[in-house]
């Protein structure tokens, strides 16, 4: 039996992916932005979603890129080799954006996980949901439970 992976070394692996495809070499823009939306939603989550509906959840909580993301979901409903092109400059920052999140995450859960007080909550609001007037996520979304130092751990 294999274990599952531990949510820090999903979170190391997701950064590294998104790295890879703000890059953009060998990869459709569509394919880029659909993947950032699974990101951002497993970041939110703790869960995989499918493309699509990942894609949904984003243009709702994400507004600035609604846009993008809807693009990228018509794109992608294309054969591969039609696929539209996606403005460039808004694909790189939405992944921007993508990576920005993955960095949140993983640093409110190693702030979590040891009790030390980092620099992303400090205005006193959940890291993981938005916090630049781009919407909420939603209510109705399972939330992840980030662990908590237990007085007994070592």
């Amino acid at each position: 039996m294999i274990a599952e992976p531990q949510r820090a070394a999903l979170l190391v692996a997701l950064r590294a992916s998104v790295r890879e495809h703000a890059d953009g070499e060998d990869h459709l823009a569509d394919n880029r932005v659909l993947n950032g939306c699974r990101s951002l939603v497993f970041c939110r989550t703790g869960r995989w979603f499918p493309k699509r509906r990942a894609a949904e959840a984003v243009a709702v909580t994400e507004t600035d890129f609604r846009d993008l993301v809807e693009a990228a979901v018509h794109s992608f409903e294309r054969p591969r080799g039609s696929a539209l092109s996606l403005p460039p400059a808004d694909v790189r920052d939405f992944l921007k954006r993508v990576a920005d999140r993955v960095d949140e995450t993983a640093e409110a859960e190693a702030t979590a996980a040891t009790g030390e007080a980092g620099g992303i909550t400090a205005k006193g609001s959940d890291p993981r949901s938005p916090q630049d007037g781009r919407g909420t996520w939603p209510d109705t979304w399972p939330r992840r439970q980030v662990p908590t130092a237990r007085a007994d751990s070592p």
